[in-house]
């Protein structure tokens, strides 16, 4: 009861008890409402942390230092967040995404319009290409090459949340092809740098200019790292930086460390682990007690006073040694994997990956759990790294070709093939694949593209090997097809090849 319905009891008790009557009524009515039990209000809920709706911008804004710099703790102090970022970008990237370059046909007024000499100039693209990829020198820090950048933006991603990739224009002396690329942690934009309006009607949000029609248009980046001396930001176009990160909810402009969701798990399980080891090592350091049973005393050079490893002591008549250890932990292996499963789960891939413990593990579980974690594996390929990272990148290449090697007005595309996936049991996936293939279910080229591979340079390199293979008199046996060729260009040969006269 409230301070209203005491001072009515008190002056007129029936009209307050009726009050207080009609109240509870209300209250029961009210209970027996349909409602979102996970929005209700209470004790029981009281602990959630969110009471507003922030923008996803403002959220991550809020705690986006504090979660980068507590993932890198963990990447650097605890082993299995410094394995994460790793592992996911040798699935991803492995030893590289490769581009298989090519002029699309176009149509004009109804009809297929090719390019003149195509294959020609796809060939001198393609060499150029792997001239400047594969050369430390595509790298504006000189470590890598293009795949070395793909790997270190994919684990910098993990790690950090998100990676920025920026055209530098160079001396032909330092690049043939005059680019380099610079690979820069995301501390470098300038997040100071926010108005609510701009000269040319735009706005700038947290280092990151958006034109009048709210489309990015730059970024506002450091000369070096801003917790160094004299750091100052400019304007970079957007033209010229790729920034990549993986998109949570839609307008988000930041990328999030993925293990956010399990850093507060992380650092609680290694502070357990460390309580655990040690009150191992306090249970080695606590004393021994002997209890003498006799009435009589023990010499002072008949007492046993230390323990010596690989001794043997001999205790007095009625003496009984007794000590005090810390309790052994029966649950402790059990919980350790309980958490470590969570934890696997917050970095997107199976507690096998992450903690690389295989006891459990038989060919369909494994096949399972790896099956699963591939398709997230071409969600970061295809989604993330190929559109926002590769494309672009290809992009800038495509427009110095023009001027090196004269090549313009050409709509180059490039087809990216990622790494294989590893086989569990190849024998068995292998004889799936072929099954798969002659039952229609899949194609030649789907299959070798599942494998990392280009279906028209493995096409082109068996037709060398056929022709190799035929030419020199060898007969393999990959395919029906490749002895059929070969006992055709026998039979060809022995028709033109004189016989000799038997009655000779």
């Amino acid at each position: 009861m409230n301070f209203l319905d005491k001072t009515i009891g008190y002056f007129n008790p029936k009209a307050g008890a009726k009050r207080v009557q009609m109240r509870a009524q209300m209250l029961m009515m009210q209970g027996h409402v349909r409602k979102y039990e996970g929005a209700a209000d209470g004790r029981r809920h009281s602990g959630w942390l969110m009471r507003s709706n922030p923008s996803v911008n403002q959220l991550i804004s809020k705690d986006h230092k504090n979660l980068v710099a507590r993932s890198r703790e963990l990447a650097i102090n605890n082993s299995y967040a410094k394995k994460a970022p790793k592992t996911i970008a040798n699935s991803v990237v492995g030893t590289g995404i490769l581009p298989a370059i090519a002029i699309p046909d176009t149509v004009e007024n109804g009809q297929i319009k090719t390019v003149p000499n195509k294959d020609k100039i796809i060939a001198v693209a393609k060499a150029a290409w792997n001239e400047w990829a594969s050369k430390l020198t595509c790298d504006f820090d000189g470590n890598f090459d293009f795949y070395g950048l793909q790997h270190l933006a994919m684990s910098t991603i993990i790690t950090s949340g998100e990676v920025l990739a920026i055209r530098k224009r160079v001396t032909m002396d330092e690049n043939k092809y005059g680019l380099q690329i610079i690979i820069l942690e995301a501390d470098y934009i300038d997040a100071e740098k926010d108005t609510q309006k701009d000269s040319d009607g735009g706005w700038t949000n947290h280092g990151i200019k958006f034109s009048k029609t709210g489309k990015k248009a730059g970024y506002w980046i450091f000369d070096k790292h801003p917790s160094e001396n004299g750091a100052k930001s400019t304007l970079i176009d957007i033209k010229d930086i790729a920034h990549v990160y993986d998109v949570d909810r839609p307008g988000q402009n930041r990328g999030v460390p993925l293990a956010s969701s399990t850093i507060l798990k992380q650092r609680d399980l290694d502070d357990y682990e460390d309580a655990e080891l040690l009150g191992k090592k306090a249970s080695a350091c606590l004393p021994i007690f002997i209890t003498n049973s006799q009435q009589e005393g023990i010499a002072e050079e008949d007492k046993i006073e230390a323990i010596e490893p690989g001794a043997i002591n001999y205790l007095n008549p009625g003496e009984q040694v007794s000590s005090f250890g810390a309790a052994p932990n029966p649950g402790f292996d059990s919980f350790i994997k309980t958490q470590h499963r969570a934890v696997a789960a917050g970095y997107l891939m199976s507690y096998e990956q992450l903690t690389g413990d295989l006891s459990n593990v038989n060919f369909s579980s494994g096949r399972m759990g790896w099956l699963e974690f591939q398709r997230q594996v071409y969600n970061w390929q295809y989604l993330m790294l190929i559109p926002k990272f590769c494309d672009k990148i290809f992009d800038w290449f495509v427009e110095q070709l023009a001027i090196t090697n004269g090549i313009k007005d050409i709509a180059f595309t490039a087809a990216w093939t990622p790494p294989r996936r590893e086989m569990i049991d190849p024998t068995k996936e292998t004889n799936a694949k072929r099954t798969g293939m002659r039952t229609g279910l899949q194609s030649l080229s789907e299959t070798v593209r599942q494998d990392g591979y280009n279906p028209d340079e493995v096409i082109a390199e068996m037709k060398a090997d056929q022709e190799k293979f035929a030419a020199a008199g060898l007969m393999n046996d990959w395919t029906p097809f490749f002895e059929l060729q070969y006992r055709q260009t026998m039979q060809n040969v022995k028709k033109d090849t004189p016989q000799d006269d038997p009655k000779e």
